[in-house]
């Protein structure tokens, strides 16, 4: 993600599906007989967006003082994670017996995009130690074309009960993510530095938090996703925070 044009357009989309999903909130929250607790059961769904487009931001402001491949790679994860919320969606279809936009269109841009985080995560333990960025850049081509046609095009899942997530679809998820983290493992271990076993720690804290925040829709998965997921972000922009300032870890 080199390339300045690109980088932005993900900017601005992550920032307009983020105010969409807010709005769709707001209408759930506003029009529930008990509001708090609908407040509290989408709360980590706002959260995570909210501590994305912080990060985003960061990454977008600071962007020419690292060239980390793995931040090349975050503001697609960071997009990719913020459309994964487009459930709340077919949420509030159900609690409002109202249909804003059709399910089944729902349902493929949800797939879309845990598909794609799922290769993204699996990208960033891959490439992390490349030197060039040539070989990331067409994963990530052949990741978006894969996840376009398998989610559009493959096994239609007509109804999905996101309390229980689990499909043809979200076995490939759970499949990605469990290479991922053992990816990460296995990173740690390799050319041992501690910058990198404390950067790989909280990769793995944001890889399994979203991956409890997307797969299952209940409040006892989604808030410890969230804290491990909020955990992770906050390490990673500290941690880049410190390199930027030239401090290194011994």
């Amino acid at each position: 993600m080199r390339n300045k044009i690109v980088r932005k357009l993900l900017l601005i989309a992550l920032f307009l599906v983020s105010f969409a999903i807010f709005y769709v909130v707001y209408r759930a929250i506003s029009g529930a007989e008990d509001p708090m607790s609908r407040f509290l059961y989408f709360l980590p769904f706002v959260l995570q967006i909210l501590v994305n487009i912080i990060l985003i931001t960061f990454l977008d402001s600071n962007y020419t003082r690292y060239s980390g491949l793995e931040y090349q790679i975050a503001p697609l994860l960071l997009f990719s994670i913020t459309l994964e919320n487009i459930k709340v969606l077919n949420l509030y279809s159900v609690m409002n017996y109202q249909v804003l936009i059709k399910e089944s269109i729902v349902n493929k841009v949800y797939f879309f995009a845990i598909l794609l985080s799922a290769f993204t995560f699996v990208g960033l333990s891959l490439y992390q130690q490349a030197k060039s960025s040539q070989k990331s850049n067409n994963y990530i081509l052949l990741s978006l074309l894969f996840t376009f046609f398998l989610s559009f095009f493959g096994p239609t899942i007509d109804y999905i009960g996101f309390s229980e997530t689990y499909n043809f679809y979200t076995v490939i998820v759970g499949a990605l993510y469990a290479i991922a983290i053992l990816n990460l493992f296995i990173n740690i271990f390799r050319n041992f530095e501690k910058t990198k076993l404390i950067e790989n720690i909280f990769l793995i804290f944001c890889a399994i938090g979203n991956f409890m925040i997307t797969i299952v829709s209940k409040n006892s998965y989604n808030y410890p996703g969230l804290f491990l997921y909020d955990l992770g972000i906050i390490g990673l922009i500290v941690l880049v925070s410190k390199k930027n300032n030239g401090n290194t870890y011994g």
